[in-house]
């Protein structure tokens, strides 16, 4: 057998087993019912008929454990409790149980219809209560529904809605 030959075959031999781990890290699949999942049906978002206890995050749910989300989606787990994962998803851990669903995918967000700062309460409904955050680098003005269980922030400085929290609000000196 030609020596030049047996890395390509051994490359050849490896690219169906990685292609088939990293499928299973997570990414589209997710479990739960599809009525509930938010990555299948982001709509949910802003229906209130639906309880955010049943609501899922790519197979992720409210009080779940953080094992709960598959290491291989995990990109960073920061000091302030959120994990942030690779498919643009954020979840917020208190004591051990995921408290806040953080929907940041644009591909997601851009489904719900929000094309301008005044489409959030046409799509949300009356906001209860909102509130700006300006940072160096950040200017946020936040949407707050539902007993502040939904939050909505609208990024003014790239002028799009940038995330959609649904759950607890964790004390934080950090803009959700």
């Amino acid at each position: 057998m030609n020596v030049l030959l047996m890395p390509v075959r051994s490359w050849l031999l490896l690219l169906p087993m990685l292609l088939l781990g990293c499928r299973a890290g997570g990414g589209a699949d997710f479990s739960g019912d599809p009525a509930t999942e938010i990555a299948a049906n982001p709509r949910l978002l802003a229906d209130y008929s639906v309880p955010i206890e049943s609501m899922t995050l790519r197979g992720v749910r409210l009080g779940d454990p953080p094992s709960a989300i598959h290491p291989n989606r995990i990109h960073y787990e920061g000091s302030d409790g959120w994990i942030i994962t690779r498919d643009h998803c954020r979840y917020r851990v208190v004591d051990g149980r995921i408290i806040t669903l953080g929907v940041w995918d644009q591909a997601l967000l851009s489904q719900l219809g929000v094309q301008e700062e005044a489409d959030i309460e046409r799509v949300f409904g009356k906001a209860e209560k909102i509130s700006k955050v300006d940072t160096l680098s950040t200017k946020m003005t936040i949407y707050r529904f539902a007993g502040d269980q939904r939050r909505a922030s609208w990024d003014r400085i790239l002028g799009r809605l940038s995330t959609v929290n649904i759950g607890s609000v964790a004390l934080t000196t950090q803009p959700e």
